[in-house]
């Protein structure tokens, strides 16, 4: 048990040190550079050099401050990484959550109205080319159409973001298939499974983590724009990639956990006592589940 724990402490450490000390160290060294260039010599490198140097000369010969202002630098590090952390939590609420303040709630139906606008039309092509007595369609076309649908949403968008209605997707999709509420099936779902399916999901959850992550470092950077104007392009090109990772992240992070679901629905059926091993599942069988699960509320 010692030696697992001390693994345990090392992979802890090694995370903290990965995660927030090194991309929090180079946050404050941009910090120093904005504060020391200001918008006067955003391009020119001699006051910033000129700094470095009256600064090693100044901890020349003194060990004790030099160790204290490494100290310093780390523990500014260290609350730079934190600091990013909590941005990537409002991060992925505004990815995945309706906005509910105004006017950012104006904006928010704004946007998914729009998408919803142009998946409703994709849809009626697409139900009108299936419909159609008569017509003898093209190789492919019907899937061409179902995929300029599907390439807006898998379900009718009524999120803000694409990342939002990505995952939305997925608790509609397998309400519809199996009658569950991944909400309250999936705690039970994740105690049934097998460890290699735990660390799949997690490695697909680590992946969108990192790409709220990303995109907050993002935000950070363009914040010292009020400094030194340059960052605010370093800092939106940061966000920029942060934001298109996001929705990968979410698209393999949603296919994982609809995965999941598709493999293990009946285990959860059999494990709950609600399906009997030569009885078929069907979606009522699934709604008997949702009702147990959600205990009446």
């Amino acid at each position: 048990m010692n030696t697992v724990l001390a693994e345990l402490g090392k992979r802890l450490a090694e995370r903290w040190v990965t995660l927030l000390v090194l991309p929090g160290l180079l946050h404050v060294l941009a910090l120093l550079a904005a504060v020391i260039l200001g918008h006067h010599f955003p391009h020119g490198v001699e006051p910033l050099t000129g700094r470095i140097e009256s600064a090693a000369a100044y901890l020349d010969g003194r060990p004790a401050t030099t160790v204290l202002v490494l100290l310093g630098a780390l523990l500014a590090a260290a609350a730079a990484g934190l600091l990013a952390q909590a941005v990537a939590g409002l991060v992925e609420r505004s990815w995945t959550e309706p906005w509910a303040r105004r006017p950012l709630r104006w904006l928010g139906d704004a946007l998914a109205q729009r998408r919803a606008d142009a998946w409703d039309r994709a849809h009626t092509d697409f139900l009108r080319a299936r419909d159609a007595e008569g017509v003898a369609h093209l190789p492919g076309e019907m899937d061409d159409l179902a995929e300029r649908r599907n390439r807006i949403g898998l379900a009718r968008p009524v999120m803000p973001t694409r990342i939002g209605d990505r995952m939305r997707a997925v608790q509609n999709r397998v309400w519809r298939q199996y009658g569950l509420d991944l909400a309250s099936a999936w705690p039970r779902l994740w105690l049934i499974v097998d460890d290699g399916t735990r660390q799949t999901v997690g490695a697909a959850r680590r992946g969108f983590d990192t790409a709220t992550t990303l995109t907050a470092w993002g935000a950070l950077y363009a914040a010292l724009a009020s400094l030194c104007w340059p960052a605010a392009g370093i800092g939106t090109v940061i966000a920029v990639m942060g934001v298109r990772r996001g929705r990968r992240a979410a698209a393999v992070l949603a296919d994982t956990v609809e995965a999941v679901v598709d493999l293990h629905h009946l285990d959860l059926a059999r494990a709950v006592g609600l399906l009997a091993d030569d009885e078929p599942y069907t979606s009522m069988v699934g709604r008997r589940i949702t009702e147990q699960l959600r205990k009446g509320t």
